[in-house]
This record gives C-alpha cells, structure tokens and sequence, in this order.
C-alpha cells in the first residue's frame, strides 16, 4: 500500500474521531447484527443505483428500537453515533434520518485505536 494513501487515512480517522469524541470518548449505540440484517435484506440495487426497501411495518419496527435505545440515555442525541457495518451506513442514516436528523452513523473502519469507544447500549 501507498505510505501517502495510508498517512491521508488515518489522519481522516483521527479527524471522524476527535469530531465525533466528547468528554474524550465516542458515545456510541452499537447496531445488532439481526438489524444490521434485516437492513441489508432490504437493499434493493437497480439500474440506477442501490436502494433500501423497506415494508413499512419492518422500518417501523426497527425505527421503534432506535427510539427505545435513544429515550433511556440522559445524553444529547448530537453527542451520540451509530455504529454499524460499513456496507449499510448510507442506509441506516437514510432511515433515521427524518426522525433523528443530528444522529450520525458511523463504521467501525472510520474509528481508531486513539479514542476510546463508550458502548451505551446494542440496538
């Protein structure tokens, strides 16, 4: 590998977690593997372009779980992530983002061994 391309990258991941680290942590809801799942069965690629598609009911059902892992935390949704899979990122973001505009999504590739991870809670 490129020592340039290796040095822009993990300067990028320093930079995602010193922006997403207060208090000098990453406060972080971490995505199940059976809902990482269940949005990764809902991606639909077509001509133009990958798409999630979801039934309502199961969007609904998988949006009622953020809501329930965000009501019991005493922390401001801006200073929380979400931590999944880097193949469904986009789409995770895509489904909240309606209802939790200021909650990011992160991957666990974009994080770095310099700041330590605070797991609130598994969805």
């Amino acid at each position: 590998a490129c020592p340039l391309l290796l040095g822009k990258i993990s300067a990028l991941g320093r930079y995602i977690c010193h922006k997403f680290s207060y208090s000098g942590e990453i406060k972080a809801i971490v995505i199940s593997p059976e809902i990482e799942d269940r949005i990764r069965d809902g991606v639909r690629p077509t001509a133009g372009g990958t798409f999630l598609n979801l039934d309502a009911s199961e969007a609904e059902m998988i949006l009622d779980n953020f809501k329930l892992a965000l009501s019991g935390i005493n922390i401001p949704i801006k200073d929380i992530i979400l931590l999944g899979s880097v193949d469904i990122r986009r789409f995770i973001k895509k489904l909240i983002e309606s209802s939790y505009r200021d909650l990011e999504v992160l991957s666990y590739g974009e994080l770095t061994e310099n700041v330590p991870v605070n797991i609130l809670k598994t969805i």
